[in-house]
């Protein structure tokens, strides 16, 4: 559906997003969170990570140290990358290796 139904997001909504998502750790909710937190996304991404100077979303640890401030009160951060993917996980045809690595966390906390 959403190949097939193609959108436009204008520059402001863009460049708001990216403003969002650079917001200071302090001021993010997400550090409200106690429970243990998985974050998976594509290792070609370039809404999340961009070009490879700003965050490499194939490098694990990079990742983490960049996300960790955001989540202080998690139980545990735990991050996987999906090799030859963007963006939307759920669409993407390596829709089941994304949903995998989420069933195997799901599993094991």
């Amino acid at each position: 559906y959403d190949n097939a139904h193609p959108d436009l997001i204008s520059n402001t909504s863009l460049a708001t997003s990216a403003v969002v998502n650079q917001a200071p750790a302090i001021l993010n909710v997400s550090n409200k969170i106690t429970a243990p937190v998985l974050i998976v996304d594509g290792e070609d991404d370039t809404f999340f990570c961009g070009s490879l100077e700003i965050l490499n979303c194939a490098d694990h640890a990079a990742v983490l140290s960049y996300e960790s401030p955001y989540f202080t009160s998690a139980a545990s951060l735990s991050y996987d990358s999906v090799p030859h993917t963007g963006h939307d996980l759920a669409i993407s045809t390596s829709d089941d290796q994304s949903f995998a690595m989420i069933n195997n966390w799901i599993t094991t906390h």
